[in-house]
């Protein structure tokens, strides 16, 4: 449910950065690593901006970091670029507007999280500092399992990465609802094309039969059937009637008239159970 948590979470962040500027950008997850803190994130440290997120339902602290050109990416399409001219790439540090953008943009990461992590392992995400290097002591040490989601955000064909680190010792206590397995979203009915199948079946032409009465016979009987001949039955016309489809007992009726044709009035469900029982005693 780790995956399916960051992929909802990828999602969610789009959706929510839908409106930002002219382009839409797009967010996705690339891969889940684990590892020590310093061998995945030690490349970001003075590189990246980093924000530290409370997850207090966990009591733990989470990072998120965007790189550069990420941050670089989120400027430009808010500022109305759209791709046509080279990447920013300069060598310097954030300015100030930069900072605060990349601010804005884990607020909204954490608003991801935790729309993504609902019913899975509830937490409320908030934003508490918003750094240039990596607070290592969040994770006790560089030298502490962390689990990290590196996603990918891409905006008129330039983009970045974000990568949210969490220490496994903070998700261990979670190990039971994260290590559920998936369930498999049943598709969608398609409410035009149910109606169209029952408007179809409903329509659909069947042959019905009366039963009034059965008794066995032999089979030289049977073969010696006579034009005229009168078999006699022991039911009357005030009995009920089975009424079946294609050999199938559905209903019991009984028998009368309508403008001047046989007609059947239902007067019960036939039991299959029963009748059953019913063989069998009689037999």
């Amino acid at each position: 449910m780790l995956r399916v948590a960051f992929e909802r979470a990828a999602e969610a962040c789009t959706e929510d950065l839908a409106n930002v500027g002219a382009s839409a950008p797009q967010v996705m997850l690339q891969r889940l690593e684990s590892g020590t803190a310093g061998n995945l994130l030690g490349a970001h440290d003075g590189k990246s901006i980093v924000g530290v997120l409370h997850a207090s339902g966990w009591s733990a602290r989470v990072l998120v970091i965007a790189d550069r050109n990420a941050v670089f990416a989120i400027v430009e399409t808010m500022l109305g670029g759209d791709g046509s001219q080279p990447a920013y790439a300069v060598g310097r540090q954030l300015s100030r507007i930069e900072r605060r953008v990349a601010a804005t943009l884990f607020e909204r990461v954490a608003r991801a999280l935790e729309t993504a992590f609902a019913g899975i392992a509830d937490t409320p995400f908030g934003v508490e500092a918003t750094e240039e290097c990596i607070d290592f002591d969040v994770f006790a040490g560089p030298n502490n399992s962390v689990v990290v989601a590196v996603l990918r955000l891409e905006v008129s064909g330039r983009g970045g990465e974000l990568t949210v680190a969490v220490a496994r010792a903070a998700i261990n206590p979670l190990r039971h609802a994260l290590g559920r397995i998936p369930r498999k979203e049943e598709p969608a009915a398609d409410p035009q094309w149910s109606q169209q199948m029952q408007n179809e079946v409903t329509r659909a032409h069947v042959r019905l039969t009366a039963v009034l009465d059965e008794r066995m016979g032999l089979l030289g009987e049977v073969a010696g059937f006579k034009v005229g001949q009168v078999v006699e039955l022991n039911a009357t016309a005030h009995g009920r009637l089975r009424l079946e489809c294609d050999g199938e007992k559905l209903v019991w009726c009984h028998l009368g008239k309508m403008h001047g044709k046989y007609a059947l009035r239902v007067d019960e469900p036939i039991d299959p159970e029963q009748e059953f029982l019913n063989e069998m005693l009689s037999s």
